[in-house]
């Protein structure tokens, strides 16, 4: 293995100055990092992955790799042109996202992610944490001049590891094994696992308690965000929603103050943020047992967008908010010093009248508010803690999906506005 990726504490940067696709992609390294220096370290462990890996292609070639105990593993580094002609099984791993897809996309570099190399085989690695290049895994693929192709996904592997026996990893194996699923977890690449009652009594704890479990709660929060995004994908009535993408979790990062974790959403491109409404979702330590999913205009522009559209478009603005869908949903504002200057609950029937008068409360106290970065509006539905937790892990994905959707038609006419 290169020797400066050997060292757990080192790790692959990418670029400097590096675009977002540039870190995207050193995340990817190092994940694929974290995966073999796992196998390398941990005592026969790569022989049992190998095993697995084997199983996998007898079960779709009939081939395997054998013997199954590893001779070097080289991160960010493919096999020499004699190895290519070496090696009797030349196979091309894929890994991608647990809920990806083969997508056609570029054709890359051509520079694999890693090798493992056996006595008369080798297994070249190029790994997603999104959909899979189809285009640059088949040029890869090339370059090695293998025949045999297997696509599995993070998952998978971590299912392989928190599967293992306790008699088959020593005491030091087991605590490499937990780091390595434990960062699975954070960088959401294991299925979302359901909210549970300790996960809204985090921002209730100290902070030395709160640096332990930080990293598991942004992990589900991030697996939350990969799952809604699948969800979206397969539902056609939200299909053509919030195509702008999804930001990683804000708020539980370690110099934070650790007192809120919210996800977004976007209806346009991520970079136009300051531009748009978007939908979060948020747990945090002034009301620790509501999880809540909510429309947000937080900028001075989009604020006045707003009042713009409480004074020309308030009769289009009304008939959406009598969708039957956000009754009982609330409308806040929170002035500079976040003080809620304005809060009303929509009528649960379709009741314009009612609404128009809240209508035009809030552009009162829209015309009123002192502005300031600390001010924003939200249209907002409110879970309690003891509902959220009593539904399975799908059933809590479609109550916040039901929500994201009732919410969409409000955040399209907002961002339309011009």
């Amino acid at each position: 293995m290169s020797d400066r990726y050997r060292n757990i504490f080192s790790h692959y940067r990418g670029p400097a100055h590096s675009k977002e696709a540039d870190k995207r992609g050193a995340l990817e390294n190092n994940v694929t990092k974290a995966l073999l220096n796992t196998l390398d370290l941990c005592e026969d462990l790569g022989s049992q992955f190998i095993e697995w890996l084997s199983d996998k292609l007898y079960e779709r070639y009939g081939l395997r790799l054998e013997p199954p105990e590893i001779e070097d593993i080289r991160i960010l580094e493919g096999p020499t042109d004699q190895e290519k002609k070496g090696k009797a099984l030349k196979i091309m791993l894929g890994i991608m996202k647990y809920n990806g897809r083969c997508v056609p996309g570029t054709p890359g570099k051509g520079r694999v992610d890693g090798t493992i190399l056996g006595q008369q085989w080798l297994v070249a690695v190029e790994s997603k944490l999104d959909d899979m290049y189809m285009r640059q895994f088949r040029k890869e693929k090339k370059m090695l001049g293998a025949e045999t192709d297997l696509i599995i996904c993070w998952r998978d592997i971590h299912d392989f590891f928190c599967g293992l026996d306790e008699k088959q990893c020593a005491p030091t194996d087991r605590l490499f094994v937990k780091q390595f699923t434990d960062y699975m977890k954070a960088i959401g690449q294991i299925p979302f696992q359901g909210i549970k009652k300790r996960h809204f009594e985090f921002f209730t704890k100290d902070r030395g308690e709160q640096e332990v479990e930080r990293i598991e709660l942004r992990g589900l929060l991030n697996t939350l965000g990969a799952d809604l995004w699948d969800y979206r994908d397969k539902n056609a009535e939200l299909r053509q929603l919030y195509r702008g993408g999804w930001d990683w979790v804000r708020g539980l990062n370690k110099n934070s103050k650790l007192d809120h974790a919210e996800l977004r959403f976007y209806l346009l491109s991520r970079r136009g943020t300051d531009n748009q409404c978007y939908l979060g979702i948020r747990i945090d330590s002034e009301y620790p047992d509501i999880l809540s999913v909510y429309a947000c205009l937080g900028t001075e522009r989009m604020l006045g967008r707003l009042r713009k559209t409480l004074k020309l478009h308030k009769n289009q603005l009304c008939q959406i908010l009598k969708d039957d869908n956000l009754g009982g949903y609330t409308m806040q504002l929170h002035d500079d010093n976040g003080i809620c200057s304005y809060e009303q609950i929509l009528p649960k029937r379709r009741d314009g009248r009612i609404i128009r008068s809240y209508l035009l409360e809030l552009e009162r106290a829209v015309l009123t508010a002192r502005y300031g970065r600390d001010m924003y509006f939200a249209l907002t539905v409110d879970f309690e803690k003891d509902t959220i937790v009593s539904l399975p892990d799908e059933r809590q994905l479609g109550k916040i999906a039901e929500a994201m959707k009732a919410l969409h038609p409000f955040m399209q006419f907002l961002n339309d506005v011009r």
